[in-house]
């Protein structure tokens, strides 16, 4: 076939893809009537069905609580019976509400009128009913057993026909369901063959006119690579990229052949420039060896001088530096000697002032150890005459309470006396208010003395303490005063020292200045040697370039 490999497998690939579009709208239409159906049922039929099943219910319930209106024996009865009569009927409203909103049309909805219309005599009849039980309730109750009875049947009836009517419209949305589905699996399955069928067309239809010529195309390829030209060429009559290929590799073959037999013939030729050349180049490596180590070792020598000659030149910078860093850190520290030397006999007179002032110190600390001690002793004998004055309460609590007794067995003698004892009962009625006042009192007495007694015995230990702090003090203010007399020995040894040590930094910064000068006069000796390195370093290297020169010339030749 003279096709091309792109029209060949548009064809293939196109007509899976129009199986496929198949397919897929298909589906889409199956999909389609199954979901409309479904939301038929969804939206419809069961909530129609659910809202007629309230409806029946709330009618029953109406029905019975109309019933317990008419036989209701008093009026709180029929009161109760009327409250629940008219919750029952707001829920069947309220479903009525449920229903119209549904929006139910054709058949269905000439049913509801059929309900509606019975629904309203029904309802003025149980009212007519209560209106009667009133004034006779047997008649009323009559009523409720007889026509309304009828009434409230036709009334379920019509619900039933209804509700049947939706029943029967879910069943057969139901089955357009179940068709649609058993028709889509059908078509699907169908049409899926198909697309099996032809993919599987068209992939031996490839493999044979294409896939097989292009996998022998690629064994050829790879024997021609290897320079293995004896194979036989087929295909190249073809009008597709597959005899393109074959026409190519043939031409790829005869340019090889031609390449072979010219790179046979440069190869030979090029053996005998080579064999020239390699006499020419042993010369050349034998005279760059003689010429390259005698410059190497003059350029070693001029390396080494070189080296030494900055080595020698930065050692007379160092020692010039340090030599005036020396001299003038001498200097700085013979001034700063000096100074040390004022600040000593200044600190010594300091250090002797303190020790001075660390002796008074201490006498007034020893003073007040003991105006503390002596506070002490007052405090704790307050503290004992606290006590004594909480014993003498204690035994006026104790009369008192006496006193209080005898009152009242004088209250009880008197009382035993009678018209007598009247007199004697007022005096001890004033004896017992007076000894309830004495107790009052000494209970007062005893919780103040209770309160002075702590405050004097936090008072004596803070005392204490101060005590101990004062004598604490005066140790400190002792060990103080040691040791500012050994620290006032240490500084007038440290005046002489530093007197010592400013004499030796003076005789340092003169030594230092004649250092200086030699370290010039050797930085200038270095600085002719570097130069003197420098020049034969140039002319070594004019040298060696010339050198190479001259072979890379005779080597190019």
């Amino acid at each position: 076939m003279n096709l091309a490999l792109r029209p060949k497998l548009l064809a293939a690939f196109g007509g899976l893809l129009l199986l496929t579009i198949a397919i897929s709208l298909l589906s889409l239409w199956q999909i389609g009537t199954i979901n409309s159906a479904a939301a038929e049922i969804r939206t419809v039929w069961l909530p129609s069905i659910d809202v007629i099943g309230d409806m029946k219910a709330y009618t029953a319930r109406q029905r019975i609580a109309a019933s317990r209106v008419a036989v209701a024996a008093d009026d709180a009865a029929r009161g109760e019976a009327l409250k629940l009569y008219g919750k029952q009927t707001a829920d069947l409203a309220a479903a009525l509400k449920r229903f119209d909103a549904i929006g139910v049309t054709g058949e269905a909805a000439a049913l509801y009128g059929k309900y509606q219309a019975l629904r309203g005599p029904y309802e003025a009849s149980m009212t007519a009913a209560f209106d009667l039980a009133k004034q006779n309730r047997e008649q009323a109750e009559k009523a409720m057993n007889g026509e309304i009875v009828q009434a409230f049947r036709k009334v379920q009836e019509a619900l039933e026909a209804l509700a049947s009517h939706d029943r029967q419209g879910a069943a057969q949305a139901n089955e357009v369901v179940r068709q649609a589905y058993s028709h889509a699996l059908w078509s699907i399955a169908l049409v899926a063959l198909v697309a099996v069928a032809v993919s599987a067309g068209a992939v031996l239809w490839l493999d044979r006119d294409v896939v097989r010529h292009l996998a022998r195309l690629a064994g050829i390829m790879r024997r021609l690579a290897d320079k293995d030209y004896g194979f036989t060429l087929e295909g190249t009559a073809r009008g597709d990229e597959v005899g393109d290929m074959a026409r190519a590799i043939d031409v790829f073959r005869a340019s090889m052949r031609q390449g072979d037999e010219l790179a046979a013939a440069q190869a030979a030729e090029a053996a005998a420039r080579t064999e020239r050349a390699n006499r020419v180049d042993a010369l050349v490596q034998t005279f760059d060896s003689d010429v390259a180590h005698t410059l190497q070792s003059v350029s070693q020598a001029s390396g080494g001088l070189h080296e030494t000659a900055e080595s020698l030149s930065r050692i007379a910078e160092t020692g010039a530096r340090d030599a005036v860093a020396v001299a003038g850190a001498s200097e700085q520290a013979a001034a700063n000697v000096q100074t040390v030397a004022v600040a000593a006999e200044e600190l010594g007179a300091s250090i002797g002032e303190i020790g001075r002032q660390v002796s008074v110190s201490a006498t007034i600390a020893a003073k007040a150890v003991a105006e503390a001690t002596r506070t002490n002793q007052a405090v704790s004998s307050l503290t004992t005459a606290a006590e004594q004055i909480g014993a003498v309460v204690a035994l006026i609590a104790d009369i008192a309470g006496q006193t209080n007794l005898l009152a009242l067995n004088a209250t009880i003698e008197a009382a035993r006396a009678g018209e007598a004892g009247k007199g004697f009962a007022v005096v001890a009625s004033e004896v017992k208010a007076l000894a309830n006042q004495t107790e009052r009192a000494t209970n007062d007495i005893r919780q103040q003395i209770e309160s002075m007694q702590a405050a004097t015995g936090e008072a004596a230990g803070a005392i204490a303490a101060i005590g101990q702090t004062i004598g604490q003090i005066d140790h400190i203010t002792t060990t103080i005063a040691a040791a500012v007399e050994e620290q006032g020995a240490a500084t007038q040894e440290i005046a002489r020292n530093v007197a010592e040590a400013a004499r030796g930094t003076s005789e340092v910064s003169a030594g230092m200045n004649g250092v200086r000068q030699v370290a010039e006069e050797t930085g200038t000796v270095a600085s002719e040697v570097l130069m003197a390195a420098d020049d034969l370093t140039s002319q070594s290297d004019g040298l060696r370039a010339r050198v190479s020169t001259f072979l890379a010339a005779l080597r190019a030749a």
